[in-house]
């Protein structure tokens, strides 16, 4: 779940952005807070990776590997 949510931001940032010094990378909320989802999209991201190394047997072959694997190409994109 936290991976879907930080993807989901991503994509939010994407479409609803506030550029400053040229990149589109921040989130402004209200009260004036700016948030940075790409920093939440780390540790996301590292979380996918230990799960899919701690996989018994061979996980390459497992479909849970490639959907993992979908997930964090699309975060790595988005950032």
């Amino acid at each position: 779940p936290y991976t879907l949510i930080c993807l989901g931001l991503l994509v939010f940032t994407r479409l609803f952005g506030t550029t400053a010094n040229g990149s589109e990378r921040w989130l402004t909320l209200p009260f004036g807070f700016a948030l940075q989802p790409s920093e939440f999209a780390k540790v996301a991201a590292v979380m996918l990776i230990a799960q899919v190394t701690s996989m018994t047997g061979s996980f390459w072959l497992k479909p849970r590997f490639f959907l993992n694997a979908a997930i964090l190409g699309a975060m790595v994109a988005l950032i």
